[in-house]
């Protein structure tokens, strides 16, 4: 028991402590007594924060819970008003998802002045679900509900959400698809595109029967792959008896010398120097008839890619 007069000892920590809780007690209960003694204050403060920053949801649902508590409620703003006859005017004057987008503006412009207006985010919504923007009108219907806890529609406006929700998370799975298969798409595009920058592939002759001894020569197919030391080799697929007997291979050019083997033709050679089209499709360049070892003919030669 502490007398009158006399004085209490207390230990400095414990005095430290006390003159820090009790300057919290003083420092923030005024700030909340101001708060409850004054909502429109409260809620003008709240308004101009939510005009910084629009996507702040969890204070635009505390907009809306002050606002219903307040007696009146706070009245529409005559800007707000202007920009609901906007939205307005826009939704019964759209014709596609970009004029209902257009609308939905409007109604969010509105309900950054006004964003405790629940009739408003209904009709955002709305227009929302006309642009296509599922996500967005479903929040928008929510808040609507928040606004309007005992409004008549308000199982059917959660239905809504709930068909909403679905159509939204099915065009998702559909736009992960396309967007697979647009990459696949694309990967195959690169990788054909990498191939028709190299002479690997399968070549025909275009020139068939063009060899003036031998009119009945088919011309001649032939495969350019990678060997296990990685370079560039020609095998013949459709002449057997013919040779390669040289060969320089890069990814954009081609010399073979070949040694026709068909009868009495054995000392008859063909030399090809080629060179990959702009579109890699095509081996382009000459053909070089030779036979004792003499030069008989130059033509032009193409071979073109099959695969």
């Amino acid at each position: 028991m502490i007398l009158p007069g006399l004085y209490c000892r207390i230990p400095m920590r414990r005095r430290v402590f006390t003159s820090v809780a009790m300057a919290l007690v003083l420092g923030v209960l005024p700030v909340r007594a101001q708060e409850s003694s004054n909502p429109r204050e409260t809620l003008k403060q709240y308004v101009a924060d939510l005009q910084r920053n629009p996507d702040d949801q969890s204070l635009r649902e505390r907009i809306i819970k002050l606002a219903l508590d307040m007696r009146p409620p706070p009245a529409t703003p005559p800007e707000a008003l202007e920009l609901e006859g906007a939205a307005e005017y826009a939704f019964k004057n759209a014709k596609n998802e970009a004029d209902f987008a257009d609308a939905a503006k409007q109604y969010e412009k509105a309900l950054l002045v006004a964003p405790w207006k629940a009739t408003d985010y209904f009709n955002l919504g709305v227009a929302q679900e006309k642009a296509r923007q599922l996500r967005p009108a479903i929040q928008s219907f929510e808040l609507y509900l928040l606004g309007a806890p005992n409004a008549n529609d308000s199982e059917d406006v959660r239905k809504r959400i709930g068909g909403l929700r679905f159509a939204s998370e099915r065009t998702e799975r559909q736009e992960v698809a396309e967007k697979a298969k647009q990459e696949e798409a694309e990967r195959r595009k690169q990788q054909e595109n990498a191939r028709l920058q190299s002479s690997e592939g399968t070549w025909v002759d275009v020139a068939a029967g063009s060899c003036p001894a031998t009119p009945a020569y088919k011309g001649f197919q032939l495969t350019i792959a990678h060997a296990s030391n990685g370079e560039l080799i020609a095998t013949l697929i459709n002449l057997p008896e013919d040779r390669i007997l040289r060969q320089t291979i890069t990814d954009r050019h081609l010399h073979l010398h070949l040694q026709y083997g068909i009868g009495h033709f054995t000392d008859r050679y063909f030399e090809y120097d080629l060179s990959l089209s702009a579109d890699g499709k095509e081996l382009i360049g000459s053909r070089t008839y030779m036979w004792h070892g003499k030069v008989e003919q130059v033509i032009d030669e193409t071979l073109r890619r099959v695969h």
